[in-house]
């Protein structure tokens, strides 16, 4: 779940909790907002991280985020 800009990613806590709830593994990007690719290396490192599937969640700003970081390049 990535956060909308000029805000944290404490702005999922609500949806983060209701997701566990139902036994969902849930993962905040707290990307810094320092620039587009930083903000784009954090959540690339967090994708990488991910155990499975993964399902992107975005807000606002977050959503052109997860667009660019969820680009698979084709061969």
């Amino acid at each position: 779940m990535v956060h909308r800009g000029f805000a944290d990613d404490s702005s999922w806590s609500k949806v983060m909790h209701l997701l566990a709830a139902k036994s969902f593994n849930v993962t905040e990007v707290g990307n810094p907002l320092t620039s587009f690719d930083d903000d784009l290396a954090g959540t690339k490192r967090t994708i990488a991280a991910q155990n499975g599937p993964t399902i992107l969640v975005g807000h606002s700003y977050g959503g052109v985020v997860i667009t660019e970081a969820g680009t698979v390049p084709v061969d």
